[in-house]
């Protein structure tokens, strides 16, 4: 059977275990971690009340588990869909230009994994939370065809679906902010990013032997020989 205190990780952060064989008394004294009855009830409501969704904030089709009374459970959303986000400018140099209107989701960020992924909440995209970390090439520079081997075979996070992005995907990571300064992202969920061309997976349209990058030094796109060195951020997810 499990015992509570597999039950208390399972619902607190999503740990699974084997049952014991036989049933166990919970431990105590100095040093012990079982919470009682009353605190796992607490602890878990208190989390749960922090859950806002409702099924017409989810995109269609989408399981989530909701928390609000009458919803209570599994569900199925029924938004139509998230849209674009934000480019990040907010500032205005003209009526009507992005900063005018600022368009578009804002970004949404969560700290996955123990710290050492970022998920996009609005494109579902994990990325590695630092751009000179085990996710990123411990900040080397490779060739296209190299960067592209060495993201599939990539094993972080405990996971091994990684791969290099499109040029679609990587451009989303991008805060085109002038008054923040380089590198354009987030540097609060994104650590460690070069002011440097990433290498994406996109093969330049007009010249099959050019791929394209994303540079984070200007937030602009560019395309160059796929023997040139460039860093590699990995990705995972999306549809």
């Amino acid at each position: 059977m499990h015992t509570l205190q597999q039950i208390y990780d399972y619902l607190n952060s999503g740990i699974k275990t084997t049952p014991v064989p036989s049933f166990q008394e919970p431990g105590a004294g100095p040093g012990a971690t079982m919470k009682t009855l009353e605190e796992i009830y607490e602890d878990i409501q208190a989390k749960y009340d922090q859950c806002d969704a409702t099924i017409s904030d989810v995109n269609t089709d989408v399981k989530f588990f909701c928390t609000q009374s009458g919803s209570w459970g599994v569900q199925t959303g029924t938004a139509s869909g998230g849209g674009l986000l934000k480019t990040g400018q907010t500032s205005i140099y003209q009526t009507g230009d992005n900063g005018s209107h600022q368009t578009g989701i804002n970004f949404q960020y969560t700290n996955t994994d123990a710290g050492l992924t970022v998920t996009d909440n609005v494109t579902g995209l994990i990325w590695p939370k630092s751009g000179n970390g085990a996710g990123c090439n411990s900040g080397n520079e490779l060739g296209w065809s190299s960067a592209i081997v060495w993201a599939e075979g990539l094993s972080f996070a405990g996971y091994s679906d990684w791969r290099l992005p499109n040029i679609t995907e990587l451009q989303t990571i991008f805060v085109r902010e002038t008054g923040q300064g380089a590198p354009y992202i987030n540097k609060s969920y994104f650590l460690v990013t070069r002011s440097e061309g990433y290498w994406s997976s996109t093969t330049y349209t007009n010249n099959p032997t050019y791929a394209m990058y994303a540079h984070f030094n200007d937030g602009l796109l560019y395309g160059n020989v796929k023997t040139s060195s460039y860093y590699v951020r990995a990705v995972r997810g999306g549809e």
